[in-house]
């Protein structure tokens, strides 16, 4: 968990201050469907995550809007190791696990996040938006540098999101990382990072 704590930590420094107790019920305000195609010289890791926003009354501190939020999230994952020799040859069964994985495997990560939003209004209906999350997960699948089950999530986004009639868009840059904080090994973690696009429904 080292990519995202400081940042969440700094909006809360930033823009807290008095917040009313009702900003800290959040009701459920929509769906959201997004796309993220992440690679470096390790690995390419495709993400299309779902997700269902439940977000708190909102407040507002030198002309940024802000609210907390809950997001329950499922993730489809096409992971494909781009480097072979990054599963070492001391390692049980390295011949297959290279082959399986440079291959490439399709599995799901579940979980759910609490997440600061930060919106600042620059037209009528479009916002800057900045937020920050941190959460549990479980991963289905294991691949050659992070091991399945329990591990936590952090996130972070930046971006352009437009109000229209039949929802909100959003055009940003996310940045994400999944491990479990050495509970489990292999435990090298998936840095995720690139364009994202999101479409969300909401519910009024």
């Amino acid at each position: 968990m080292r990519l995202f704590c400081p940042s969440l930590l700094l909006l809360i420094f930033i823009f807290g201050g008095s917040v009313q107790a009702s900003t800290l019920s959040p009701k459920l305000s929509g769906f959201s469907l997004s796309f993220i195609e992440s690679s470096n010289s390790n690995y390419e890791h495709d993400t299309v995550a779902l997700r269902v926003h439940f977000n708190s009354t909102s407040w507002q501190v030198k002309g940024w809007d802000l609210h907390w939020g809950l997001e329950p999230n499922i993730n489809w994952y096409e992971h494909e190791l781009n480097d072979p020799l990054y599963i070492k040859e001391e390692e049980p069964n390295y011949l297959e696990r290279r082959e399986k994985f440079t291959e490439g495997i399709d599995f799901i990560l579940a979980g759910i996040e609490g997440v600061i939003v930060a919106r600042k209004k620059l037209s009528e209906r479009g916002h800057l938006e900045l937020s920050a999350g941190l959460g549990i997960a479980y991963l289905e699948e294991e691949s050659e540098r992070q091991a399945k089950g329990f591990t936590f999530t952090e996130t972070g986004r930046i971006g352009y999101s437009l109000d229209t009639a039949v929802g909100e868009f959003f055009l940003g840059y996310n940045i994400m990382h999944v491990s479990n904080a050495g509970l489990e090994n292999p435990n090298g973690g998936y840095d995720l990072s690139g364009v994202t696009i999101r479409f969300q429904k909401r519910i009024n």
